[in-house]
């Protein structure tokens, strides 16, 4: 009867709408109603319109612990006034609270779309959260317009936007869990388990993994963390980050439980009877932490505590669980175990069938460079090479490394320094912290030709730090090794298995002559650096920065962005000619070294007469002494054309006087006279 009177007195018709079983009675037109006109149409028996097109509000429709802790703890945070009402629909086994929570829609804001919740299945980070924007209900309680706050137009387009969505991509492959079991489990789990960090992090990605809906379980894991457990806001956060992963399933927890309570653990195995599947598990996904199985060879690898690729046989693997073979032999015949098919180094490739060593940079950030520790080291660098392209180059090189580490530079870096303490090994020393595992330092160039190579399995660049003459010994191997593309791994009584090279090299002496460089050579650059040894204060200065992750971000940012060339070059420098004169055959460093013998007494020198000095003065010298006479005369009449000439008894050459000869020689090769032109008169001239 009061229905009726209503409708009457507001010129309202009213129709039967039946809502979850029930029939009501709304007044036609509801919509319509302001919100004092709702509260005034007061009758027990009838459906309270609260919501309307006049006064535009938002109702948050809580329907578990999660969606109502996340809206108290979000009015809090924000500030805002908390009004709400009990929800009268229906209930459900999974709905643990009911409530509505009301605020105001911001002015001249469009609620553009009408939200209905999530039915019952948990958001992972609201919760089971309805967006209500058109509600009619059973109405106990008045509301005042006045009491309520105006939601924020973020949290209201975050809501909006991304409820829906998620919960569709979130839940639609779920399948229903027992949560008392995981539960249980949790309980079994020391404190320590959540006032550390890691594992309190594990523990909520082995839950997450598990399914969505345990993050109820999740949060109350969390408050045995005492002081650091900062609210459901927190762990929601924590949740939406964790990604769904394989990695860390139940076994894993599992294997927490029984180190914490074995007795507990066993007695929540044969209440869930999962003892046998749930121990092999455990220990499956400990031992998949390090090995793996690599199809194209059929063994298996893991790194050691050194960082180095190790890998076993099948029978190896079963020495080594001598203590459980039984599992060992179960997870050598699992098909699912961790496998791929080969191994290999390749930057910027996520071929899942790959183990692939690299695995990105340690510093790979955007934070802003701090220009002044930045500047320290580029001092140092200005320093050491002093000329502009030299630098540059230096720069190029490692900037590229870190650029486009899929690429080799193709060109070695060789610095020498007669002086100790020079700083030059300092500087390396700040690349190899930003390439960080992906090198490889060696103290003997033979090092590089060893049969077994594991070392080198996954290295961006090889560091050889004080190398001797012996380079001149493997210069043909160290030329294949700088450009080459492929490279056998090899360990002892293991297959060798073949990857992409990446490597480049930089090389440190303090011997002048430790490489034979070619004239024709595009391999090498060569750099000298003639400076005294550094003072040290600025040693010290160097060495703290060395430790400084500031500053190793903001070199690591500088290398990656600066512009660097489509091609490095292996220029000439002064030491490189140097090198290549000292590295020519014995005959031509003969004539320019002793070009008084042959030029102070004009007279013909034959090439037989030349081939016998040339052996003598090669022995005398310790230079290879083993060329042909062909050889020779190939190549001296290359040097020396114009002085070559023919005769009735034979070719022979005939070089011009001292002073001449000096200036001729001078402009052709100066890296080889180190006479002083003022000394070219001297009478002391041994004779021929």
């Amino acid at each position: 009867m009061e229905i009726k009177n209503f409708c009457f007195k507001n010129n309202l018709s009213f129709i039967p709408v039946t809502y979850k079983g029930k029939i009501y009675d709304p007044p036609k037109g509801w919509k319509e109603f302001s919100l004092d006109e709702c509260n005034n149409y007061d009758d027990t028996n009838k459906m309270g319109f609260l919501i309307d097109t006049k006064n535009k509000f938002v109702i948050l429709d809580t329907d578990d612990q999660v969606s109502e802790k996340y809206v108290r703890n979000k009015i809090d945070e924000l500030k805002l006034n908390m009004v709400s009402t009990k929800s009268n629909s229906n209930y459900y086994d999974h709905i643990m609270c009911k409530k509505h929570f009301w605020f105001k829609v911001p002015e001249n804001y469009k609620v553009h779309k009408k939200c209905h919740g999530s039915n019952g299945v948990g958001h992972k980070i609201f919760g089971c959260l309805d967006i209500l924007t058109d509600i009619a209900e059973h109405k106990e309680e008045i509301l005042d317009p006045d009491e309520m706050s105006v939601i924020p137009e973020t949290w209201l387009e975050e809501l909006m936007d991304r409820q829906i969505k998620d919960v569709k991509s979130d839940h639609k492959n779920d399948v229903e869990i027992n949560k008392e079991k995981y539960t249980e489990l949790l309980n079994i789990l020391k404190d320590e388990r959540a006032t550390n960090f890691k594992t309190w992090i594990d523990v909520g990605m082995i839950l997450k993994n598990e399914s969505n809906e345990l993050l109820d379980a999740y949060d109350v894991f969390s408050k045995r963390g005492g002081s650091n457990y900062k609210g459901i806001a927190d762990i929601v956060k924590r949740w939406d980050q964790f990604k769904n992963s394989g990695d860390l399933k139940i076994g894993t927890l599992c294997l927490m439980a029984k180190e914490d309570d074995e007795k507990k653990f066993k007695k929540w195995q044969a209440k869930y009877k999962t003892s046998n599947d749930s121990e092999y598990i455990s220990q499956k996904e400990e031992l998949e932490k390090e090995y793996f199985y690599l199809k194209d060879t059929s063994c298996f690898g893991y790194y050691d505590s050194k960082g180095q690729l190790i890998f076993k046989s099948k029978q190896d693997l079963l020495l080594d669980y001598a203590h459980d073979v039984d599992f060992a032999k179960k997870w050598i015949a699992d098909i699912n175990k961790r496998s791929y098919n080969r191994i290999d180094f390749i930057p910027n490739n996520n071929d899942p069938k790959v183990y692939n060593l690299f695995s990105g940079f340690k510093y790979n950030n955007n934070n802003p460079i701090n220009h002044t520790k930045l500047k320290i080291f580029l001092d140092l660098i200005d320093y050491l090479f002093v000329n502009k392209e030299d630098v540059d180059t230096i720069l190029d090189w490692f900037s590229w490394i870190r650029q486009r580490p899929e690429r080799k530079t193709e060109k070695s870096l060789v610095i020498y320094s007669d002086n100790h303490g020079v700083g030059k090994n300092t500087f390396i020393q700040f690349f190899l912290k930003i390439i960080d595992n992906y090198y490889a330092k060696i103290n003997k160039i033979e090092d590089l030709s060893r049969q077994f190579n594991s070392q080198l399995a996954n290295k961006l660049l090889v560091y050889g730090d004080e190398i001797t003459c012996k380079a001149k010994d493997l210069r043909s191997d160290l030329k294949n090794f700088i450009t080459q593309t492929e490279i056998n791994i090899e360990r002892k009584n293991h297959d060798a298995v073949k990857m992409k090279d990446l490597t480049n090299y930089i090389f440190t002496s303090n011997s002048a002559n430790a490489f034979f460089i070619e004239p024709s050579d595009r391999r090498f650059i060569l750099f000298e650096i003639d400076k005294p040894k550094l003072p040290d204060d600025k040693c010290n200065e160097l060495y703290k920065l060395l430790e400084d992750n500031e500053m190793l971000e903001s070199l690591d940012t500088y290398l990656k962005n600066r512009p660097i060339p489509d091609k490095l070059t292996a220029y000439m420098t002064s030491y490189k000619k140097k090198l290549i004169a000292q590295c020519l055959p014995a005959y031509i460093q003969m004539v320019y070294c002793e070009f008084r013998n042959f030029s102070t007494i004009p007279r013909q020198w034959y090439i037989d007469e030349l081939f016998e000095r040339a052996i003598v003065y090669a022995k005398s010298h310790y230079l290879e002494s083993t060329f042909s006479r062909d050889k020779m005369c190939k190549d001296l009449k290359t040097e020396f054309s114009e002085h070559f000439k023919h005769g009735k008894k034979g070719n022979y050459y005939l070089f011009p006087d001292v002073e001449k000869f000096y200036k001729y020689l001078k402009l052709k090769r100066p890296e080889l006279m180190f006479v002083d032109e003022n000394d070219i008169d001297d009478e002391n001239v041994e004779e021929v």
